[in-house]
């Protein structure tokens, strides 16, 4: 695995220039060279879905492989690290992308990490974005967008979605299910539980547009 599966405080300056003509992208590392979409997403509701989206994606593909590392920053061609490139404001985009994977992913992937990283080059500094995605132990990890739940795993360098059956004698055991049966309705039941909750909030902001008007 890239990086002997490290922390992100571990990983060196060293580290990361060794990729450079050297690392291709593979079932252990993405390279990224622009932050995930963020300008007017506010004003946007569909934009905003996408960057959510693309972030979940991502990030539970590898969750649900074998773990590993995003780096945002990172240019690539072919597949393979080439330079790097400086990312605005990396601390409050880090911040986003982990508070969106807390909200979205489900269940939560233990030990994620989502941190900004400066990287000191022999004529300049550069802002970095890591990703670490540990293995999980709580495979596999789903994502909630619009009252779906999404599954995703990468393979080798690319995402796709994947059969459920594939992780059925994992749940069956951390849930003390007996049959695909049961999984199907536990899949069902939180499916519900977040339109419940949308539901809810949903109309408590309508009340309290009431009382306002």
């Amino acid at each position: 695995m890239v990086f002997e599966n490290k922390s992100i405080s571990e990983i060196t300056d060293e580290d990361l220039t060794d990729l450079i003509g050297n690392q291709e992208e593979n079932l252990w590392i993405d390279f990224k060279q622009k932050q995930y979409h963020r300008d007017k997403i506010k004003k946007d509701p569909k934009k905003s879905n996408k960057r959510t989206h693309e972030i979940c994606k991502d990030v539970t593909a590898m969750a649900n492989a074998e773990g590993g590392y995003i780096l945002i920053g990172v240019q690539e061609k072919d597949k393979i690290a080439q330079g790097f490139f400086d990312v605005p404001d990396a601390e409050s985009e880090a911040d986003s992308i982990y508070k969106t994977c807390h909200q979205h992913i489900n269940p939560p992937i233990t030990k994620l990490e989502v941190k900004p990283r400066k990287l000191r080059l022999p004529n300049r500094e550069v802002n970095l974005i890591v990703i670490h995605i540990p293995f999980s132990e709580n495979r596999p990890h789903g994502f909630n967008l619009r009252g779906t739940l999404n599954f995703v795993k990468r393979y080798a360098d690319i995402t796709k979605a994947f059969d459920m059956e594939e992780f059925i004698p994992d749940l069956i055991a951390r849930h003390h299910l007996s049959s695909i049966d049961d999984i199907r309705k536990l899949l069902e039941d939180d499916i519900r539980g977040q339109l419940d909750r949308i539901e809810h909030q949903t109309t408590d902001i309508l009340k309290k547009i009431g009382e306002n008007e």
